[in-house]
């Protein structure tokens, strides 16, 4: 097994699951391609693409990890409940769309399960996550997302699936991720089209 099969192998079974690697010192490889046009174009057949290919992973993660115990609803008997770090609303204005948001949707479709807005912004002036170091990334990450305070109702007891286009230091999903975590999910998985390797780990990228 190369070093690359490993690290994702060692990912998934802490629940970080994603299709492939990015480079975001490269713009020439189809990664890179591919999450450009997630990020700036919006074409829908690509956010279909990859939840299609990430749909078989998100469901094996679901029936093999370990959930909560102290959990008051079995979670295997309700629909995995997909959802995702909102976007900044300026570039959500200047895009258009949040492809976070997309890519939640497209994978609740392809999992069969039930996609849900459950995470919010601070009102607070955070900075761009590309713009950060690993501690940075973090700090920013806990001032930035919130749960909202009707999540309780439609995260408790269930699979949660918290989805984004790439994992860079992992600062955004394991906010969001401790945040369904609160509100009573048994189990979440973090799911994403890539993650950033090497030396590029604290680049440009939003998780």
């Amino acid at each position: 097994m190369n070093e690359a099969a490993e690290q994702a192998e060692r990912d998934a079974s802490r629940g970080l699951i994603y299709l492939t690697f990015y480079r975001s010192n490269r713009t020439d490889g189809v990664p890179e391609r591919m999450i450009y046009r997630i990020k700036h174009k919006g074409d829908p057949r690509i956010f279909a693409f990859v939840a299609e290919r990430l749909s078989p992973r998100v469901l094996r993660a679901a029936e093999s990890l370990p959930t909560r115990a102290d959990a008051t609803v079995n979670a295997r008997e309700f629909p995995i409940l997909v959802t995702y770090p909102p976007r900044r609303s300026a570039a959500v204005r200047e895009d258009g769309f949040d492809q976070a948001k997309r890519l939640a949707q497209a994978l609740a479709k392809t999992c069969g399960g039930e996609f849900a807005s459950v995470i919010r912004r601070s009102n607070r002036r955070g900075r761009e996550q590309k713009e950060l170091d690993a501690e940075g990334r973090e700090q920013n990450a806990n001032r930035s997302y919130k749960i909202k305070k009707s999540a309780a109702t439609t995260v408790n007891g269930r699979i949660a699936v918290i989805c984004d286009d790439v994992c860079t230091t992992g600062a955004t999903l394991n906010r969001c991720a401790e945040l369904l975590v609160e509100a009573g999910a048994r189990l979440v998985i973090l799911a994403a089209v890539e993650r950033t390797c090497g030396r590029e780990e604290a680049s440009d990228s939003g998780g």
